[in-house]
């Protein structure tokens, strides 16, 4: 759902979300050996979904043609993947777990920030200042270490933050 609204000839107002509902269902990770003696092993995994509601807004205030005001405002979510989930790996000596029991990570964020164009719009700049908080981020955890063999999985964590300046250029010849 997305709704613009224009209020004059300065604000410009852009609102909308979206709901995702997602589930993974009869999951199961089979084990296979190379030598015929051992037997396949299975894995049968619980049901499980989540719901996330991402909503957003945004505001644009032309001061004139040449320099404009923007801010805005989101929420979002990124869901594990079937990997992240169910398939672990091994590279070297690095055995990386999977993890069935991981969270969707969510993700709250701003931004404001000034375009100033040129005249003749043949030359624009945008400069802005973002936050980003994103609470349950996943990431691969040291969870043992021997000589032969570093055991990670993949783990949600706390909460990570992302501040920072962007500055943009664009030039039309």
């Amino acid at each position: 759902l997305e709704g613009l609204t224009q209020f004059g000839s300065h604000v410009f107002v852009n609102v909308g979300g979206r709901f995702d509902h997602w589930q993974n269902y009869a999951a199961l990770s089979a084990t296979r050996p190379v030598s015929a003696q051992n037997p396949t092993t299975v894995t049968l995994f619980p049901d499980r979904h989540e719901s996330a509601f991402s909503p957003y807004a945004s505001i644009v205030y032309r001061f004139n043609e040449q320099l404009s005001l923007i801010t805005s405002i989101t929420r979002a979510f990124r869901a594990p993947t079937l990997n992240e989930l169910y398939r672990s790996f091994r590279v070297g000596n690095v055995l990386t777990l999977a993890n069935e029991n991981l969270r969707a990570e969510r993700l709250i964020g701003a931004e404001v920030g000034l375009r100033l164009n040129s005249s003749n719009s043949k030359l624009a700049l945008r400069g802005s200042f973002f936050w980003n908080d994103i609470t349950r981020p996943v990431a691969n955890v040291t969870l043992s270490t021997t000589p032969s063999l570093i055991t990670r999985q993949r783990q949600n964590l706390g909460s990570t933050s992302s501040r920072g300046l962007e500055l943009l250029t664009d030039v039309k010849l």
